[in-house]
């Protein structure tokens, strides 16, 4: 797991080398570069040493033939693909999977995507052909960025190492993605906050010769693979199991140290209950929020120690609160680059760094099972959705004109919610379930500056159209967790806060094999009446207390309502300030104030809609204003 940056364009080394430095949190162990000045070719690699930690294992790694190599990420079955490579002739330097994934280029070229099943962000400079060639995961765990001008393109782990290469500047902000983190808290698609700055799409290559992109293509398509309708299917629980258990084995290889994420509910459970078949004692992490119960969450702390108990465990518990928020905002939205207004980045972070801490170099986390299997609220409201739309046209309608008057309650607030779905077919009901602000309050909140001429959800609306028409709505819904929710929200701000630290995350809910054999489940057993999860719930009972098992959805968050109308109420007045906002010529003031008021008497629920206008602010200072961060992660004073 580890960092890079290069380039095919006239770009200087200078700014190669001052790259490495702003990617030094993601590979501390090891860097290095190579440049080539006479065909404008520049890669560099910051290394974070998981397998063979010996220097045969640095990069960039460059073959007998020429080729060179730039990697971030983990291959789960390098063993098996070096053995493949060893029948065939190839001789090894290393262990690692670097040199595996250089060697299979040789022998299949970009065919190579067949035989992964890891998390990857590849770049291979072909000598023969002076092309560079990068490769990005199915599902989009590692980040790619790349970013072109006249004098080429630079492409890179993370945004502050193409930074050093250009200036970006107010004029060069993208409107579409403020709306996008408006509406929906993350920006659902390739562009970032930089106009002609984008991410490499999950299971996407691009094909870089001279400074320019020759091709892209999609090699993996969520939306375009067949689903097995198999009516039944024998032993589907034990080979759920068997399947799971294998993924989570894999993804214990490493020759560092290996611990867990775990909140105590079914996903980060599971993870554990079959990584202590590997290392019976591995270090588990915990998250104690206050005030959970305010925004309608269940306690995660004493699931959590129940489950450690049980599997005889270490646990360790990691403190989050409103003040740790306020001094870590700053830093928080530096690390992630992007105003993702979600403040479970900042439980990643404090986990990652105790971690650290305790010599932990990877972590394992159940991030993705409920994508993959169901489990958040909106699947069950969507099948609820389902069994409405067989009522008549004037019974939907009262329910619509019900007029929701306090949002204290979060049972209103989900009432809510639930009613503005109704009515909406398809794919704009879909889709209508991941915003968190609507058109009209976003319309309102943006002057006709910062206005955007077309559809946010263009993106989720045409990878859905990919999709077989007869597709089950809850399938096309899963659809839209995988490829949206959790490549541009969840799986970024869990990569990006762990590599703060200097740690590698893994995710065994998103093992190619095992995601494989999840979508040859038939959708009634993901899925039984309003049981969500269902299939991986049964199966798990031979292994886990049924009061985790069943226990009520909590998400990996923080108590950000309750934050937001009290103790975080000074820090937002202070961020969304008159002069800050009308700098910016984006927003609104006058609504910005009511809205605040209104949240604050509980007339409307905007709390996360609040938040998000306060990570975009602190995304301006640090980005486009320069602004530097003193030691406790402020806006230095000038």
């Amino acid at each position: 797991m580890c960092g890079f940056i290069g380039f095919s364009g006239k770009f200087s080394q200078e700014s190669l080398k001052k790259s490495l430095l702003s990617l030094a949190h993601r590979g501390p162990d090891n860097s290095g570069y190579i440049y080539f000045d006479h065909i404008n070719v520049g890669l560099g690699h910051t290394r974070l040493s998981i397998i063979d930690l010996s220097e045969d294992g640095n990069q960039p790694m460059t073959s007998n033939d020429g080729n060179i190599i730039v990697y971030n990420g983990e291959i789960y079955n390098f063993k098996h693909l070096r053995k493949i490579l060893i029948r065939k002739g190839v001789k090894f330097k290393s262990q690692t999977d670097t040199e595996v994934l250089l060697h299979l280029y040789e022998k299949y070229g970009l065919e190579i995507t067949k035989y992964l099943n890891g998390i990857f962000a590849i770049a291979i400079f072909d000598k023969k052909l002076n092309k560079i060639f990068l490769i990005r995961d199915n599902f989009g765990v590692k980040p790619l960025y790349y970013f072109r001008n006249s004098h080429g393109i630079i492409f890179a782990s993370e945004i502050k190492a193409i930074m050093n290469f250009i200036d970006f500047s107010k004029e060069l902000i993208c409107k579409k993605s403020i709306r996008n983190h408006l509406t929906y808290l993350f920006n659902p698609n390739n562009t970032v906050m930089i106009k002609n700055l984008k991410k490499v799409s999950p299971g996407e290559y691009l094909v870089i010769h001279k400074g320019n992109i020759e091709e892209k293509k999609i090699w993996f398509s969520l939306a375009k693979r067949k689903i097995n309708k198999n009516a039944e299917k024998k032993n589907i629980k034990d080979q759920l199991i068997n399947n799971f258990r294998d993924a989570v084995h894999r993804q214990m290889v490493s020759d560092v140290p290996v611990g867990a994420l775990l909140s105590g509910g079914l996903d980060s459970s599971s993870v554990v209950a079959f990584a202590k078949e590997v290392n019976s004692q591995i270090p588990c992490f915990t998250i104690v929020n206050d005030n959970n119960k305010k925004e309608g969450f269940i306690d995660d702390l004493p699931f959590a120690k129940k489950v450690s108990k049980i599997l005889n465990t270490p646990l360790f518990e990691v403190e989050v609160n409103s003040s740790d928020l306020i001094k870590n905002l700053y830093k928080t939205i530096s690390i992630l680059e992007e105003p993702v207004a979600d403040p479970a980045a900042l439980n990643v972070l404090f986990i990652s760094q105790i971690a650290k801490s305790k010599g932990i170099k990877v972590l394992l986390s159940g991030a993705g099972g409920d994508d993959v299997l169901t489990g958040y609220r909106r699947h069950t409201a969507l099948k609820i959705n389902q069994f409405l739309k067989y009522l008549p046209n004037f019974s939907v309608n009262l329910f619509k004109k019900c007029k929701v008057r306090n949002f204290s309650n979060p049972n209103i607030r989900r009432l809510d919610k639930f009613i503005n779905n109704l009515g909406l077919k398809g794919n704009d009901q879909i889709i209508n379930y991941f915003k968190w602000t609507s058109d009209n309050v976003i319309n309102s909140l943006l002057t006709n500056n910062g206005k955007f001429e077309f559809s946010n959800d263009i993106e989720m609306q045409e990878f859905l159209n990919l999709s077989p028409k007869d597709q089950p709505m809850l399938e096309k819904m899963l659809l839209i967790e995988k490829r949206f929710f959790l490549t541009d929200h969840n799986l970024l701000y869990n990569d990006k806060m762990s590599m703060a630290s200097s740690i590698e995350l893994r995710v065994p809910f998103l093992d190619t094999e095992f995601e494989d054999f999840c979508n040859s489940i038939p959708l009634k057993y993901k899925q039984r009446g309003l049981q969500n999860k269902w299939i991986l719930k049964k199966a798990m009972e031979k292994y886990l207390p049924k009061d985790v098992i069943y226990r009520s959805k909590t998400g990996f968050g923080s108590p950000i309502r309750s934050w937001v109308r009290n103790d975080l109420k000074d820090f937002i007045n202070e961020i969304l300030c008159e002069s800050n906002i009308k700098k910016r010529n984006i927003f609104n003031y006058n609504f910005i104030k009511n809205l605040i008021t209104d949240n604050l008497e509980y007339n409307i629920d905007a709390s996360y809609t609040i938040f998000s206008l306060v990570c975009i602010e602190i995304w301006f200072q640090i980005f486009i204003d320069k602004k530097q961060i003193d030691q406790n992660y402020k806006i230095k004073a000038a």
